[in-house]
């Protein structure tokens, strides 16, 4: 079944939404090897809740932070270039099923620009996952360095994840509300 009909490339926002998270990725990448490259052999791996050092290990997990933080916006990305072979593979994938259902009510020519819609909010999402993945391996970076935990590093790290789930989710709703006017 061809949910979507005709492949649609990525609008504007789209692509600069792309382009930015790779960007944001190699910056990722850049801020780890620098840390790499700075930082003594050992290099402290554990820090207390005061922010203290607790356990040691090798500099070589500086190297792992980007490896390790890269995987979800790479997969985004890919889910992104892959989108229209695997929704008509695999339709359930769009997982709102007001979305799913109303998108079949479209002529066939209108659907793949309502799909880029929808995967311009998770690039919006992959933004900003990787500019706050970035910010954390800033303040690991800074520990790292100073032998004690940024302030701001744990409230960051909480908080967060919670806005950007709250924009994501306000974000689907416009377009869900955009998608039943038409």
């Amino acid at each position: 079944m061809n949910i979507v009909g005709k492949y649609e490339p990525l609008d504007l926002k789209g692509l600069v939404l792309a382009v930015v998270m790779v960007m944001e990725l190699i910056i990722l990448w850049v801020i780890g090897l620098y840390g790499y490259i700075t930082a003594d052999d050992t290099i402290p791996t554990h820090f207390s809740i005061h922010g203290i050092p607790t356990t040691y290990g090798s500099k070589t997990t500086l190297l792992i932070i980007p490896a390790a933080f890269s995987i979800a916006p790479t997969i985004l990305l890919t889910i992104t270039k892959l989108r229209f072979t695997l929704i008509n593979k695999y339709p359930y994938l769009i997982n709102l099923p007001a979305f799913y259902t109303n998108i079949t009510k479209l002529p066939p020519e209108e659907r793949g620009k309502w799909i880029n819609k929808y995967f311009n909010a998770i690039l919006t999402l992959g933004v900003l996952l990787t500019a706050w993945l970035t910010i954390i391996e800033i303040g690991i970076i800074q520990a790292t360095i100073n032998q004690q935990t940024p302030q701001w590093l744990l409230p960051t790290t909480l908080a967060a994840p919670i806005l950007f789930i709250a924009l994501f989710i306000i974000q689907l709703h416009k377009i869900q509300n955009q998608l039943n006017k038409q």
